[in-house]
């Protein structure tokens, strides 16, 4: 037999814990590796029969793995030494549980320490900047493009959140005072002053990470109950978005138009409903999307 039960075990451990990613076969591994290495301490002339690399240098010559007599002759020393390795192998199986334990308690700790889960989202970022400087906000304050400000769909005018870039680890903190961006496929607008802190302002947009850092326990809930429209499309040109409108009127009813103005554009934002909670708003943008429609919830101030 090429292989010892050892070796076996140690490659198919070792082939498990790469393709399941798993630290329960890491710590197998590790302990079957320590196991052999106390054997071979224990008895040394096991070395000989434990390992195929050596059974290749010798030419697969089975006589040549094990001394027999000498085997037989060490009997009594090894079966001592296996005695005082087992003591030893106790001894580091306690102080991994210790450690274990000990950190399974820390973990409790952070626990007790943040009792509740703040909200979190993770999406694209984009900016937006001179169009809109000096023009007023959702909340009513006048945009500076310059401040650490940003614009968000759903989240209550006045939360603070911080937006951590995750292509270059750069965070900054912003409070939420206007509503946006309206591009589908987006979670926030940035002010062009927190993009420049995320350095994102030549690229435009990047992958971010949004959490909210002055929620409280029920924040979440908090946040879900308002008052919330469907945006539909948005038009440059007003006979667009009313016959738009025309159309989910006669298929939904309660669509409407909302004029929006930049320092250089106008847009029609076609719109639809009055839902009382983000969820209820949520369901009615997955029914327009079995229609084809590309939609998005956004929170009425």
């Amino acid at each position: 037999m090429f292989f010892h039960s050892y070796e076996i075990i140690l490659i198919a451990g070792a082939v498990t814990a790469y393709y399941s990613e798993s630290f329960v076969f890491y710590g197998l591994i590790l302990g079957i590796v320590l196991h052999m290495v106390l054997d071979i301490i224990g008895n040394p002339v096991y070395f000989k029969g434990y390992f195929l690399f050596y059974r290749v240098f010798t030419g697969f010559e089975k006589e040549k793995f094990i001394d027999a007599e000498k085997h037989f002759q060490m009997r009594d020393k090894r079966i001592a030494s296996k005695k005082k390795n087992n003591k030893t192998v106790k001894g580091i199986i306690l102080i991994i549980a210790f450690l274990f334990f000990t950190g399974s308690c820390a973990v409790t700790r952070d626990r007790i320490e943040t009792p509740y889960q703040v909200y979190r989202e993770k999406g694209i970022a984009s900016w937006y900047g001179e169009d809109f400087n000096g023009r007023p906000t959702a909340s009513g304050e006048i945009y500076d493009m310059y401040g650490l400000t940003a614009a968000h769909r759903t989240l209550p005018l006045q939360t603070n959140v911080r937006v951590t870039n995750l292509e270059n680890g750069k965070s900054v903190d912003v409070k939420i005072n206007d509503r946006g961006p309206f591009v589908n496929g987006r979670i926030i607008d940035l002010s062009y002053g927190a993009a420049k802190v995320l350095d994102m302002v030549d690229a435009g947009t990047s992958m971010v990470g949004v959490e909210v850092i002055n929620g409280s326990r029920d924040f979440e809930a908090k946040a879900d109950k308002g008052v919330f429209t469907v945006q539909v499309g948005s038009f440059a040109v007003r006979e667009n978005a009313e016959k738009l409108a025309e159309r989910l009127n006669r298929e939904y009813g309660g669509a409407y138009i909302t004029l929006y103005e930049t320092n250089s554009k106008k847009f029609n934002r076609v719109r639809v409903g009055n839902f009382k909670t983000l969820e209820e708003a949520q369901g009615f943008v997955n029914k327009l999307e079995r229609k084809n429609f590309t939609s998005f919830v956004a929170r009425k101030d």
